[in-house]
Parts: C-alpha cells; sequence; structure tokens
C-alpha cells in the first residue's frame, strides 16, 4: 500500500491542475517574487497554461516509475551494461534495496512530494495567491527536508539512493557514517529553511538548496575519514549490510 501512497499524490496534483486549467489563460505569467529573493515580480517568459497544470505531476509519475525500476530486477540488468562494478554489483543492486525496503519507499514518497509541493507553488503563483502562501509552502519544505535526513541513517549501500561513491559502495561502515552526518545536517538545515520561512521567506529556497548541497558535501568528506579500506577496497563483511 506505501507503495501506492506516490500514485494518489500525483492523480490528486493532476486533479488540481484540472480544476485550476480553466482559470488559467493560454500564456501563464508566474509571479515568483513572494518565494524567491532576487528574480524579479514575474517570470522572463510565459509558460504554456497546459504545461503549468499538468507538467510537473507528469514529471512525478516518471520519475515515480524510474525509482521503482531502478529498484527492479530489470533495472539491474540495464544498469549493468551502463554502470562500473564498482557501482552497480550484486552488493548494491536489487538485494541490497530490498534490505531496506520501508526506507526506499519513504524516499520514494518524499521526492515524489517534493515535486508536488513544487506543483504546488507554481499553481499558487499562477493564480496570484496571497504572500502567506509562500510561507507555507517554505515551511513544508523545510518539514520534508527533516523527514529526509531522520531516514537517511536507515539506508545502506546500494546504486539507486543516497550518497554513492567509490567509497561508501565499498565500505558499509563509511556508508554508515557519511549518512548519519548527512542525516544530521539535513535535518539542521530543514529547522533553518523552517526559521527563515518565518523572518524571511524569500531566502527560504536558496537557503534549501545551498545547505542540500553544503550537507552532502560536508557528510561525503567527514564519513570518509578514518577508515582504512581502499575506494575500491572490499566490504567490511555481510553483516554491515543487514538492515539493524
Amino acid at each position: 500500500m506505501r507503495r501506492l501512497i506516490p500514485v494518489l499524490l500525483i492523480l490528486c496534483g493532476l486533479a488540481a491542475g484540472a480544476i485550476v486549467f480553466g482559470r488559467l489563460p493560454d500564456l501563464v505569467t508566474l509571479r515568483w517574487g513572494e518565494f524567491i529573493s532576487g528574480v524579479g515580480e514575474v517570470s522572463a517568459e510565459p509558460w504554456p497554461r497546459a504545461l503549468v497544470a499538468f507538467g510537473v505531476p507528469v514529471l512525478a509519475l516518471a520519475l515515480w516509475l524510474l525509482l521503482r525500476g531502478l529498484a527492479s530486477a530489470t533495472g539491474e540488468r540495464v544498469g549493468r551494461r551502463i554502470f562500473p562494478s564498482w557501482f552497480l554489483s550484486e552488493r548494491t543492486g536489487t538485494a541490497a534495496v530490498g534490505r531496506f525496503g520501508p526506507t526506499y519507499d519513504t524516499i520514494v514518497l518524499g521526492t515524489v512530494s517534493l515535486l508536488l509541493l513544487f506543483h504546488a507553488a507554481i499553481l499558487a503563483a499562477a493564480l496570484g495567491a496571497p504572500s502567506w502562501t509562500a510561507r507555507v509552502v517554505t515551511m513544508v519544505l523545510g518539514v520534508g527536508m527533516m523527514v529526509v535526513g531522520n531516514i537517511m541513517p536507515r539506508t545502506r549501500p546500494n546504486w539507486v539512493a543516497g550518497l554513492r561513491t567509490r567509497r561508501t559502495l565499498a565500505d558499509p561502515d563509511v556508508w554508515r557514517r557519511t549518512h548519519r552526518w548527512f542525516g544530521a545536517l539535513l535535518m539542521l538545515t530543514g529547522i533553518a529553511v523552517v526559521g527563515v520561512s518565518f523572518v524571511a521567506v524569500r531566502m527560504a529556497l536558496a537557503v534549501a538548496v545551498g545547505g542540500a548541497l553544503t550537507s552532502a558535501i560536508v557528510a561525503t568528506i567527514v564519513g570518509g575519514r578514518g577508515s582504512g579500506a581502499s575506494p575500491s577496497g572490499p566490504p567490511t563483511g555481510p553483516a554491515g549490510f543487514q538492515t539493524r
């Protein structure tokens, strides 16, 4: 059932687009001034109303299908023709994703939800929604980042989700350290985004993007310290891949 929740949310997004479709002009000028600082009050070019109403939900559906496909045996077979063995192998393929299946489902749900949040922001900008709408959207974004940060330490080495470097995929201990740091930093970023949403809502999106990138870089650097294994070395043992 959990795997179908993203589909239900996507259908809700399509329904919302259908409801407002008739209220949109043929070419929609998006007003981003309430959401992002320094971009002016409107977009550079108007968007077709079909793209505004349905573009992001369709993209979310395609992403959901991709993520589900990558976690399947079929996706693994295709990936083996493209990616090197250190990235996709028996240790990091479908079986590895299955070891933290519920967590992976939550990650997929969170990814789709964030896209649909962007869809809500687009519709709000298109309809000229009141200023408090931007604050609600960015606060929900911050909460979403906290949720993702909370589940990151539960992941295990795999080729689909997480910070997948040569070192993290080779050593389960490095993976755990890296994703503990990544999760903690993402949660702090989410808290910061919620706080900024109250005092300077136009800066909240920049804080979210900058914080996420910084979290990934810092976690990769700090998590990789103190490991005796080489980046291409073997895993420390099968226990490292078991979900606690």
